[in-house]
């Protein structure tokens, strides 16, 4: 059966390799596996000479044999990937595309050598296409150690990425597994957001037995943790009324966004029952909550009322509502900017002198559009800037009130941080940079 397994893999990456009409090599030793090597060799081969040319067509080709390789579980392909991930100046797409690859042929060597490279990256997009990858990884090494010795990891991030893999199916002994974390990080120094981890494993496997887990969380003192029954209590079957009193104690918890995840996912799951607690949201401090309240309302009853709190208790008591209120919202390059707790991530690298030929510019539309946006905002607003490029610039330390003056001096900052695009695009410092200033936004608009 493992020398079938090897024979399917090899000729599916020969489908992927050989043109139409050539006929595959004969194995060197009546397994298969020299010319798998030998193959795989050859698409490395080419996949270095791909580098040399700067062409989105060259770029395509070689995400094209990163994904062949999956196919081609032997020895030349693994060292290949890994070296790949492992280097930091792999282009993103290709280091996620190797890491993809690679996780279908993880001997034990291997994946003591990725783990190590995982931990001393710290990328949290790495981490997560390795938790997305585990489950469907083909490796016995890789699953059995995910159901192993992965659970019994002093690394976080280790821990993270096999609970978030759980998540999406674990045996009932695994799952055993999950419980005991669970329990063990509620007390210090346990860590909150593997407890807020290992509680949405549990709720998605075991569905309606997790209940008391779901409810115990509501009143859970980390709003990490009260973020999960926020995200799937409202969409809970059978919504009793112990499920519906857990749920409109989340719609009125302290921490915004648990108010904001519970009013849409209620909405979502269209529970008109939860209209009187909703409808007093849409006079909440922050203009995000009202307006995830508002479209929560409006998929409940189809109805267009907008942020009018007496228009919809008017409907709701079968009453005229009248014409409700109508709120102005700014706008930014089409996009109504629905919160009044913003952030604007600006890319002023060499790319956005484009199209070189024809005006405007990239940077002339991004400089345009900060300008009108900026000069939108309410005084009530609070708002920064970010210009980034290889380097990353902030208008302010962290987010001020968008009054006369200070959107004045983000106007003036602006025109001098986007006055000379040029570098590369340094994509992922600039969006680690914003989640690391802890923020108090709940929106960040990108451009790039």
């Amino acid at each position: 059966m493992r020398w079938t397994a090897r024979w399917l893999a090899f000729a599916m990456l020969l489908m992927l390799v050989l043109p139409m009409g050539h006929a595959p090599a004969a194995a060197d030793d009546g397994t298969g596996a020299a010319s798998v090597d030998a193959v795989a060799k050859r698409r490395q081969d080419e996949f270095e000479e791909l580098q040399k040319k700067r062409t989105t067509q060259a770029a395509n080709q070689r995400l094209e044999i990163l994904r062949g390789l999956a196919f081609a579980p032997c020895t030349t392909a693994r060292r290949f990937l890994l070296g790949l991930v492992k280097k930091s100046s792999t282009p993103g797409d290709e280091r996620v595309g190797a890491l993809q690859s690679l996780v279908h042929m993880l001997d034990e060597s291997a994946l003591e050598t990725l783990l190590a490279t995982l931990v001393q990256a710290k990328d949290p997009t790495l981490w997560q296409v390795f938790s997305e990858s585990l489950g469907s990884a083909r490796s016995d090494t890789l699953q059995t150690w995910r159901k192993g010795p992965a659970l019994a990891s002093r690394d976080t991030e280790t821990l993270a990425a096999v609970l978030d893999a759980s998540a999406g199916g674990a045996d009932a002994a695994t799952l055993e597994r999950v419980e005991a974390l669970y329990v063990k990080h509620q007390k210090p120094p346990g860590s909150p957001d593997l407890v807020a981890r290992a509680l949405r494993a549990l709720a998605t496997a075991r569905g309606a037995a997790a209940l008391p887990l779901l409810l115990e969380a509501v009143r859970h003192p980390d709003p990490r943790v009260r973020l999960v029954p926020a995200d799937i209590l409202p969409g809970f079957e059978p919504f009793s009324a112990e499920v519906e009193a857990g749920v409109r104690g989340l719609l009125a918890d302290e921490v915004a966004s648990i108010r904001q995840t519970a009013a849409a996912r209620s909405g979502a799951a269209r529970r008109s029952g939860l209209a009187s607690a909703l409808i007093p949201m849409l006079g909440d401090i922050r203009l995000r909550t009202r307006h995830v309240a508002a479209m929560a309302l409006q998929q409940i009853t189809g109805q267009l009322l907008g942020h009018d709190a007496k228009a919809w208790a008017a409907w709701f008591a079968k009453q005229d509502p009248g014409k409700p209120e109508q709120l102005t919202l700014p706008s930014y390059h089409g996009f109504s900017v629905e919160t009044d707790r913003v952030v604007f991530l600006v890319d002023a690298s060499s790319s956005m002198t484009w199209p070189w030929r024809k005006e405007p510019h990239r940077i002339d539309v991004a400089r345009s559009e900060l300008a009108s946006v900026l000069r939108q905002l309410t005084p009530e607003t609070q708002f920064n800037v970010l210009v980034y490029a290889e380097g990353l610039s902030w208008f302010r330390k962290a987010e001020v009130l968008a009054t006369p003056e200070n959107v004045a001096g983000a106007l003036q900052w602006a025109a001098k941080a986007l006055a000379t695009p040029a570098g590369d695009t340094h994509l992922f410092e600039a969006l680690e940079a914003a989640f690391t200033t802890d923020p108090q936004f709940d929106t960040i608009f990108l451009l790039t």
